[in-house]
């Protein structure tokens, strides 16, 4: 408006006037507008619009898309959010030499997921893995959303016979875990997120050793508090965190009256317990294809646990001059440091080629409370190289030679000088 000779000019911050939504996917329309709910009429911001289309994007089997247009009414725009139908099904088939010694190091897995099942953004999962040489692992999992909440439920067999020196032992056992959980997002956003997650797992446990007739029974519930996340920055050239808490509670009962006895007289792990499981990573950038990667993680313990609750800080997820299985402890840490640097020379190669130089620490205490004689802390150090080709048809190959630092020997296997870990991923 000009009101004596003066240009008066009004700025109105945007709002939004409805907001439209096309679904053509098997999502129900009503979930959808749940996650989307509340912007009508709100004043057009980043952070709000942000966390409801991720979380929306965040759903199995869907793919989102959004726009602004002109609104019916002055300084309106309407929002339209396109849902569109995703991958109905995908997973991956992986093979690895990570297994155990006396329970067959080779071994082939394969993940399959189904989503958009009953439209609640819902996923039903199978992963079975098998070393065909002494462990069978299998687990069904399914969870959906109901409104910000992440429901789901699993249950998970696993069972094992002994090989090797310990076959003469005829010894195997089972593991049988039903568990529920539910997930919230605190926190939602392309540069930082923060979620809360309460589980529950109800275990049955037996170990039998066929060459005596000794059979040991056991159940574990186990509560968890987890809080997990990640946030970007832009310190020092880029980089990204990761970062996880949980806290566990939980009741041990050995149910075989010998075991227990025994138990009474030694670890006394058998009762309840708590412990605090963290982690922490972060890629570094280093300027140009350089990049730095570092993660610790452990566990601190209210008392001697029960061998399913203990860490062990060996194998290719720990310090990998090291054999899996080695250094299981109650409370202690894994530092791994990685000097990644991603390859373009070579532009005729198809696919990412990254090489890498690691250090690899850990520090386990075996029982919380010694209680015998000898030693009770282990010390793991090693260091290496790496490469990992990720291909343009999903496919990621990963290979690792570890050499051990000190003195330390293996005793969950043949001690070596060093090792070399093989992984493949075909994911669809």
């Amino acid at each position: 408006d000009i009101h004596d000779g003066v240009v008066q000019i009004s700025v109105l911050p945007g709002q939004y006037g409805q907001v439209q939504l096309r679904n053509q996917s098997n999502l129900s329309d009503g979930l959808a507008g749940t996650l989307l709910a509340g912007l009508d009429g709100q004043v057009i911001a980043t952070a709000p619009l942000e966390r409801r289309l991720l979380l929306l994007s965040d759903l199995p089997g869907v793919q989102v898309n959004s726009t602004l247009a002109p609104g019916a009414s002055l300084g309106a725009s309407d929002l339209i959010v396109d849902v569109q139908p995703g991958s109905r099904f995908n997973g991956s088939i992986d093979v690895d030499n990570q297994g155990n010694r006396y329970t067959g190091r080779n071994r082939i897995g394969a993940t399959l997921n189904i989503n958009e099942l009953a439209g609640i953004g819902d996923v039903a999962t199978m992963r079975a893995f098998t070393s065909a040489d002494g462990l069978n692992y299998g687990r069904l999992a399914y969870q959906g959303q109901a409104g910000l909440l992440r429901l789901g439920g699993a249950y998970t067999y696993m069972d094992y016979k002994l090989g090797k020196e310990f076959a003469v032992l005829d010894a195997k056992g089972t593991a049988k875990i039903a568990s529920a959980y539910g997930s919230y997002p605190l926190i939602r956003s392309r540069s930082s997120n923060l979620y809360a997650q309460v589980s529950y797992d109800d275990k049955t446990f037996q170990d039998r050793t066929e060459s005596t007739g000794s059979v040991n029974d056991k159940t574990a519930r186990v509560w968890m508090l987890n809080l997990n996340g990640d946030a970007k920055d832009g310190w020092g050239g880029g980089g990204v965190s990761t970062y996880s808490i949980t806290y566990t509670t939980g009741k041990i009962e050995i149910e075989t009256p010998l075991a227990l006895r025994l138990d009474q007289l030694t670890v006394k792990s058998n009762g309840h317990f708590n412990k605090l499981v963290f982690n922490a990573a972060r890629v570094q950038s280093l300027g140009g294809e350089t990049s730095l990667f570092g993660t610790l993680s452990g566990q601190a313990a209210s008392k001697n646990l029960d061998v399913s609750e203990k860490m062990g800080i060996g194998g290719m997820g720990g310090v990998r001059a090291y054999p899996g299985g080695e250094a299981y402890g109650d409370q202690g840490y894994v530092l791994n440091l990685e000097l990644r640097q991603n390859v373009t020379a070579f532009t005729a190669f198809p696919g990412q080629l990254q090489v890498l130089a690691f250090a690899d620490t850990g520090s386990v205490k075996l029982n919380r409370d010694a209680w015998s004689a000898g030693e009770n802390r282990r010390t793991l150090s090693g260091a290496g190289v790496g490469v990992t080709w990720t291909g343009a048809n999903a496919l990621v190959l990963k290979a690792y030679y570890a050499h051990k630092l000190g003195n330390a020997k293996a005793t969950s296997a043949p001690d070596a000088a060093g090792r070399f870990w093989l992984q493949a991923v075909k994911y669809f």
